[in-house]
């Protein structure tokens, strides 16, 4: 869908147009007064906040961290609730006095069903 609505509103001459006249603010809003351009704009905003919103509740739950406040701020303000949830993991570490897991740099856990094929071959 994303692609389809990028190629869509990329092909139409006067949307490109819009965007390519200049790197002003102006122009920025100029392309966005576009149907197609907002539905572009919205299915990436969305597909971002589901991925990052993703890596902060998985984050949260290895490290035990609070995080509703963070997912909201996530779901409606983007970058504010990484923001957001980097610093309440920063507090939570330094409270407990320990340094935190980093879920992007440790392995992720095993799937039960190949951790039980695995087990078999061995």
């Amino acid at each position: 869908v994303y692609l389809y609505l990028t190629w869509w509103s990329l092909s139409d001459p006067d949307i490109f147009e819009a965007f390519s006249s200049s790197t002003d603010l102006a122009a920025l809003a100029k392309g966005f007064s576009y149907e197609w351009t907002v539905a572009v704009g919205w299915a990436h905003f969305i597909a971002m906040d589901l991925f990052v919103g993703r890596w902060i509740y998985l984050d949260s739950k290895a490290n035990n961290v609070f995080s509703a406040h963070s997912l909201v701020l996530c779901l409606f303000f983007g970058p504010t609730g990484v923001l957001s949830h980097v610093t309440t993991r920063a507090i939570t570490g330094m409270v407990r006095g320990e340094k935190l897991t980093d879920i992007m740099e440790s392995p992720p856990p095993p799937i039960p069903a190949a951790a039980a094929a695995a087990d078999k071959e061995a």
